[in-house]
């Protein structure tokens, strides 16, 4: 389960120290387990939602024509009723001939769930780039990357999570406009229907299994994690140099300083930390040793470990509560007969 996989990961890197980014830029010092943590806590609402939205949307349909349940006797009340409970599904208020909200709205937690795992695979895509190197998708000899490029170790199966959240999320689109309906029956939705729900569920299956096994078997490079927050070690710790230096001569004027003096590191190519130590009002204030122990990133890694700590705490509620009440899903219909998704035996949810 992708719960179960991120909670394992986000457990085993908690204290793992790397670059924050924002906008593609290096920000400041976060932790591996923290945004693992994050992907976690957003998969944990989705179970969530997917849960809340059971007895609303898995009902029957017994009302005739046009929903009057003219045709059905003197207790048509009581027969829905039974009727649904021999399905093992809730009996609704009225028809849903053409309120197709419930259908809208498992389409879209679909594209919530994927869209998720879109960007879980895409992270791990970005971070996995030659100039970054610190993730990376299961790899095993005679993997081929490339027909004419031998050297390739392509991020394929992250893309395909990606691509297949997309058609989930055009298929929603298809789904909220089946909302729009006529009178007491109009079947035009019901159509968009044949299409958009099955080809999101079945995206869906797809881009959970390979988000299940992207994730068991991910690597993470912490030589490369370490070697690039070293390079970057002075510029993502300018935040904590600016409340440190504020304490002595003010934060805006704290602020103007390291502003200047991080540019000039920029555009002459000098190392931070050399500047800062031959500032003139830096080195009133601080030694070089000071300096240097202000700019350690694990320093400045704040509660990253206890909020993931704390997620993961939830999640493991979240497993031992489901655990208890689990049955075994139906097989993935891709399956058999398909690539998408064939090693899905289990069509776990997420």
């Amino acid at each position: 389960m992708i719960i179960s996989e991120l909670a394992k990961l986000t457990s085993k890197h908690r204290q793992q120290v790397i670059i924050g980014r924002t906008h593609g830029q290096h920000a400041l010092p976060t932790t591996l387990g923290l945004k693992m943590a994050i992907w976690l806590d957003e998969m944990l609402r989705h179970a969530q939602r997917l849960q809340e939205c059971r007895q609303r949307v898995l009902v029957s349909q017994l009302f005739g024509g046009v929903g009057t349940m003219a045709a059905l006797g003197a207790q048509p009340q009581n027969l829905l009723e039974d009727f649904s409970k021999r399905l093992g599904l809730s009996a609704p208020n009225t028809a849903w001939h053409t309120a197709r909200d419930r259908i809208a709205e498992f389409i879209s937690c679909l594209a919530l769930i994927t869209g998720t795992m879109a960007k879980i695979a895409n992270e791990i895509s970005q971070l996995a780039k030659n100039e970054t190197g610190e993730l990376e998708e299961p790899f095993h000899m005679g993997k081929i990357g490339s027909t004419t490029m031998p050297h390739k170790r392509n991020p394929e199966l992250c893309e395909q999570v990606v691509v297949l959240a997309r058609l989930v999320k055009s298929a929603a689109g298809l789904g909220l406009d089946g909302l729009i309906n006529e009178h007491e029956r109009d079947y035009r939705a019901v159509r968009l229907e044949w299409v958009s729900l099955v080809d999101a569920s079945l995206y869906s299956c797809g881009a959970l299994d390979l988000l299940k096994n992207i994730l068991k078997g991910l690597i993470v490079h912490p030589d490369r994690i370490s070697r690039n927050l070293d390079s970057s070690a002075c510029l993502i710790s300018t935040e904590a140099l600016m409340f440190l230096l504020g304490d002595k001569i003010g934060k805006q004027a704290a602020h103007q300083l390291l502003y200047e003096i991080s540019m000039e590191a920029h555009t002459s190519g000098t190392p931070l930390s050399r500047l800062l130590s031959r500032h003139p009002l830096i080195k009133s204030y601080f030694t070089e040793t000071e300096i240097e122990e202000a700019i350690n990133p694990a320093a400045h890694i704040g509660s990253a470990v206890e909020q993931a700590d704390r997620v993961v705490s939830m999640a493991d509620k979240w497993l031992a509560a489901n655990q208890a009440m689990h049955k075994p899903p139906l097989p993935c219909p891709l399956a058999k007969g398909t690539q998408g998704c064939k090693t899905n035996q289990r069509g776990d949810n997420p």
